[in-house]
């Protein structure tokens, strides 16, 4: 909850974590949040991707690729 207070206080710039799992275990709750954090301006990187997560990351995460 903190975390997310501090993106809509416009307080952080950039989340980085070693895996999308510290942040959220459910993938749908990770995929929110980093909609959540596209649309805020908010960069969110990992170190390491596990499978489980790795389109989420792809798709929602940043930055986001042109098609």
């Amino acid at each position: 909850k903190g975390l997310r207070t501090a993106m809509w206080l416009r307080e952080i710039a950039v989340v980085l974590a070693d895996s999308p799992e510290r942040l959220y275990r459910d993938p749908e709750r990770l995929k929110s949040f980093l909609i959540e954090a596209r649309i805020l301006g908010l960069r969110v990187e990992f170190l390491d991707v596990p499978p489980l997560y790795a389109w989420i990351v792809k798709e929602y995460g940043w930055p986001r690729e042109r098609r």
